[in-house]
């Protein structure tokens, strides 16, 4: 019985959608998203650091569902935090505009915020991955 309901919502979702588009509000949060995402990744810059302390993960997105579509590694040496923090805020609110007004449905699994570290051959900011890392500490 889900199948069926899932096949009308997908299927009402293709049909209702145009009208959505026609207006232009589409292609207009589609320009917002990209140029917010632009200004966020040039407020961060090249997220230089001399230690772990100085990383943290910016929340990039929204999922349907909530939370982050992604992370960028960041420092707080290099790139204002609050301004960072702003951008990212900004972003998020018009991608869930966007998942709303798209009648995007997700997978409803929130994407853990990763752990950050300063790398010590380039002095960069990265992401690090949880599962390799674990694995790597035994």
């Amino acid at each position: 019985m889900w199948r069926i309901d899932w096949c009308v919502a997908v299927l009402a979702g293709a049909f209702l959608a145009p009208a959505a588009w026609a207006d232009g509000s589409v292609d207009k949060l589609a320009r917002q998203e990209a140029a917010q995402r632009q200004a966020l990744e040039a407020a961060i810059g090249t997220p230089r650091c001399s230690a772990d302390s100085a990383c943290w993960a910016v929340p990039v997105g929204a999922r349907p569902c909530g939370g982050a579509e992604a992370y960028l590694p960041a420092s707080r040496e290099t790139s204002a935090a609050t301004k960072v923090q702003a951008l990212a805020k900004a972003h998020a609110a018009t991608r869930k505009a966007q998942n709303a007004q798209g009648g995007r449905m997700g997978i409803c699994m929130v994407l853990p915020e990763p752990a950050v570290r300063c790398a010590p051959s380039t002095q960069r900011c990265e992401l690090v991955d949880t599962e390799a890392g674990a694995a790597n500490a035994r």
